[in-house]
């Protein structure tokens, strides 16, 4: 089977999309014999944002699975940028406001190369709502013969779906969702139950030995400390601000405690945040901004406790790879998250932006090492048992299989029809 992802960004770009993309699309290739092909940006960062960046190789091979990178047309995007300048400083465009226009990525030569890809493939699969490689799939479905799958990833607690991204999840072959919470609100909105299916992101146990937390403090160069450690994007739905604050409760019975942030800077001010805090609070915070992937196993092992505080998740991958890590996670109590967690058993849930909670928690954690460990161990055989990729693989193999059989049923019905 030939199979297309048309996906904003991919690697080396970093970001849970872009390695459930590529895990998702290697294993294909690895397990099932799939030719995959990757349509994507040059960027490397976020296609409509003020810096994407650039990826020189404009066509690769990565793990069996073939890449072809389009220029994001950046001038268009500056200009978008501009105007939504404009409309906020005149009151006639909302901040925050989530868009194709702002999601991207627009290009001409990407879309071409989407459809040009499309003609020769099987399976077609958008990534991203509501950003243009979702439409993108609609439109190559609807000039070839090919089945359209949508991995929609949607943050439904962060804001009201646009219109568009509804219609287009309803009419297509298949829809990938990342929990149960997702199918059942699809459903709610007309979503075909048939079509949709629990595909979550997975997970690689092996990449994550067991490495006590002063081992790993001590390869990072940390202080060794009792440590409460954040693994993300510095953006602002990710709950830094609320931890940060929580952190200030902790330190009132806890002060030999450090809090450790890991994760690349965003258009939102950690500065900010951090200027709040006192010269003796502030010493007490490491920021680590560059973080590649073997990275992440140090800096959650160095971790007594991971805070994962978001208030918006299409399903929360940090607290995987923090179970991976066999470490306890204290999160937000938020439908993704929740439909992940079992509070009392793997984690714990706190209700979002409540820093007084997220305080408790952590202080409770951090002074009941027992429980910790058995968190850990739980949220381990989690992973190794519902979440280990080869597993996703094979589910993915089996859906995309599905949604070919349906398109090819639903396209000989309409010929017959259309004979009669």
């Amino acid at each position: 089977m030939r199979v297309t992802f048309l996906v904003p960004n991919y690697s080396p770009s970093i970001g849970g999309a872009q390695l459930l993309v590529q895990r998702v699309a290697e294993g294909l290739v690895a397990r099932h014999g799939h030719h995959v092909v990757v349509v994507t940006t040059d960027a490397l960062r976020a296609p409509g944002g003020a810096d994407p960046g650039v990826i020189e190789a404009r066509e690769d091979w990565i793990g069996g699975v073939h890449v072809r990178r389009e220029p994001v047309a950046r001038r268009t995007h500056s200009l978008l940028r501009d105007l939504r300048r404009l409309g906020r400083r005149l009151h006639v465009y909302r901040t925050g406001t989530n868009t194709m226009l702002v999601a991207g990525p627009l290009g001409r030569k990407l879309a071409v190369t989407a459809l040009g890809a499309g003609r020769h493939s099987d399976a077609v699969v958008g990534v991203g709502a509501p950003s243009a490689t979702l439409w993108w799939a609609g439109v190559v479905g609807r000039r070839t013969p090919a089945a359209v799958v949508a991995l929609p990833l949607l943050h439904i607690s962060e804001r009201p779906q646009r219109s568009w991204v509804l219609r287009s999840l309803r009419r297509v072959d298949g829809v990938a969702v990342a929990t149960g919470f997702e199918q059942d609100w699809l459903s709610q909105h007309g979503v075909p139950g048939d079509r949709t299916a629990v595909l979550p992101p997975g997970c690689d146990p092996t990449q994550f030995p067991q490495v006590e937390p002063s081992a790993a403090r001590e390869r990072l160069g940390l202080t060794d400390r009792p440590t409460v450690g954040f693994l993300g994007r510095m953006a602002a739905h990710k709950g830094v601000d609320t931890l940060v604050d929580a952190m200030r409760t902790v330190w009132t019975e806890r002060p030999d405690v450090q809090l450790l942030l890991a994760g690349e800077r965003t258009g939102w001010d950690l500065a900010a945040t951090l200027d709040r805090l006192g010269p003796e609070e502030r010493d007490r915070v490491v920021w680590r901004e560059s973080v590649t992937e073997a990275d992440k196993c140090w800096i959650l092992a160095a971790s007594d406790v991971v805070a994962f505080p978001s208030r918006s998740e299409s399903f929360g991958m940090v607290t995987l790879e923090a179970w991976c890590a066999r470490r306890p996670v204290v999160a937000g109590d938020i439908p993704a998250v929740r439909s992940l967690i079992r509070p009392g058993a793997d984690g714990d849930l706190v209700p979002p932006g409540d820093a007084a909670a997220l305080a408790v928690a952590l202080d409770s954690l951090l002074g009941d090492p027992a429980r910790r460990q058995a968190y850990g161990a739980a949220g381990r055989l989690r992973v190794e048992s519902e979440f280990a990729w080869d597993h996703v693989v094979d589910l993915w193999h089996a859906f995309l299989v599905g949604a070919v059989e349906r398109a090819s049923t639903t396209s000989s019905a309409a010929a017959t029809i259309g004979a009669g």
